[in-house]
C-alpha cells in the first residue's frame, strides 16, 4: 500500500513539473510574438501612478499589462476603471485570475490581443513600460486615436514628440506626457 502511495505522489509531482515546463516554453513562445514580460516592482508601480495623478472614476489603460500588477494597484488605489492589454494569453489568464481573486472583477478588464489593434479613445490616463521601439510606434496611434489632455506615464523609455509635463521626483525615468 504505501508502496502505491509513493508511485502516486512521484506521478504527480511529475505532472505538475511539465505542467509548469509547459507553462515556461508557452511563455517563451509567445515572448517570441510579443515583448518580453519583465514585472515592474511595487514601488515604480506606485511612482507611476503618483505621477498620473489618477482621479475616482477616470479610465486607466495598461498597455502589456503583463502579469495585472499595475492595473490591480489603480483599481484599488485610486477607484478607476482600469483596462489592461496584454498579447500572451497565459499572462492573461494569470491576471484575469489575480483580480477574480481579490474581487476586483467589477474595476477591471483584462483584454487579449495586441494594443495596436485596439481602440484605446476613451483612456483619460495610459501606463506603459515598453521597450523605445515600440513607444516609437506608439505616439502616432495616441495621437491620433486620444483625446487631449490624456496623460500618458513611461518608465524608462520615453516618448521623443509627445508634449513632456514632468519626471517623478524620486526616480527621473518615470516621464509624464500629456496629449495636446
Amino acid at each position: 500500500m504505501a508502496s502505491h502511495l509513493l508511485i502516486f505522489l512521484i506521478l504527480i509531482i511529475l505532472f505538475f513539473f511539465l505542467l509548469l515546463s509547459f507553462c515556461f516554453l508557452l511563455m517563451a513562445l509567445f515572448a517570441l510574438f510579443g515583448a518580453s514580460f519583465i514585472p515592474t516592482p511595487l514601488k515604480e508601480i506606485k511612482r507611476m501612478l503618483e505621477v498620473l495623478q489618477l482621479k475616482p472614476g477616470e479610465i486607466f489603460y495598461d498597455l502589456g499589462s503583463g502579469d495585472g500588477r499595475i492595473v490591480i494597484e489603480a483599481a484599488k488605489n485610486y477607484k478607476v476603471k482600469a483596462i489592461g492589454i496584454e498579447i500572451n494569453p497565459i499572462l492573461v489568464f494569470l491576471s484575469r485570475l489575480k483580480i477574480k481573486k481579490l474581487g476586483l472583477e467589477k474595476n477591471i478588464q483584462i483584454h487579449w490581443g495586441n494594443f495596436f489593434q485596439k481602440d484605446i479613445s476613451q483612456a483619460d490616463a495610459i501606463s506603459t513600460y515598453l521597450f523605445q521601439s515600440t513607444n516609437n510606434l506608439l505616439e502616432k496611434k495616441f495621437l491620433l486615436e486620444l483625446k487631449p489632455k490624456t496623460r500618458i506615464v513611461s518608465s524608462v523609455f520615453h516618448f521623443k514628440n509627445l508634449p513632456y509635463l514632468k519626471s517623478h521626483p524620486e526616480n527621473s525615468r518615470i516621464k509624464l506626457y500629456q496629449i495636446p
